[in-house]
């Protein structure tokens, strides 16, 4: 609708919105790894673990850093999506659009391997990996990123 009466809008993807869907997705991972190990009867090691997996690393406390290293050792879907995450947050530290698109292919390649759901919903769900085949709104989020509305 937008693009018919705005024909200049740019469709801009900025971290804020990005960000938000891995935390949500591994958030979904968790519960769904927690309800599995109860109904197989498992240890719940995943008890208490929701901050400790949403938080950032450096913005845990020493329990909660102990838990983690814990929970790392642990052959879990929340562990990879948690992994994939804490990733992808190397992809803000690109300064060249080759090479943040080269990490980005990567990285949905790798989501879409690990069969875990790294975005909200279903409809979500490629969210991400969208962005690997539309080369424009990869230029758009680097030029988001440095502030250029226009590129």
């Amino acid at each position: 609708m937008i693009g018919k009466v705005c024909t200049n809008a740019l469709n801009i993807l900025v971290r804020f919105h990005i960000k938000g869907h891995l935390p949500d997705a591994v958030n979904e991972t968790r519960k769904s790894d927690a309800k599995k190990l109860k109904a197989e009867g498992r240890e719940a090691v995943l008890t208490k673990s929701k901050y400790i997996f949403l938080n950032n690393p450096e913005n845990l406390t020493d329990d909660q850093a102990e838990k983690l290293s814990e929970l790392l050792g642990y052959n879990l879907r929340v562990v990879r999506a948690y992994l994939m995450k804490e990733d992808f947050e190397r992809f803000w530290e690109y300064r060249s659009v080759y090479w943040s698109g080269r990490f980005l292919d990567a990285w949905c390649n790798r989501a879409m391997r690990s069969k875990i759901y790294l975005t909200r919903g279903q409809r979500g769900r490629f969210f991400l990996c969208a962005l690997r085949q539309n080369k424009t709104h990869r230029l758009r989020l680097r030029h988001a990123k440095k502030g250029i509305l226009n590129p």
